[in-house]
């Protein structure tokens, strides 16, 4: 079995417009995510607190970073 390891780069500031993981691989692929598109597309949930992930993946998709969502198990 080879064993695969992805290194994320820690995200500095804080943007809770963008879920972390969408900000984490971003910065990993260096592609700068704008806060103020996030936070204009997070007035559209002015009661929830905290990230909205499928914005966020639409966010990173128009900066031309792709997604995949992928029911499976790690086993096997």
């Amino acid at each position: 079995m080879s064993e695969h390891e992805l290194l994320l780069p820690t995200v500095d500031e804080e943007n809770i417009c963008l879920p972390l993981a969408v900000s984490a691989v971003s910065k990993y692929w260096n592609v700068s995510l704008p806060f103020s598109e996030a936070k204009e597309i997070a007035k559209k949930y002015p009661n929830v607190r905290g990230s909205i992930l499928i914005e966020g993946i639409e966010i990173a998709e128009r900066h031309g970073l792709g997604s995949l969502i992928l029911h499976s198990s790690l086993s096997g």
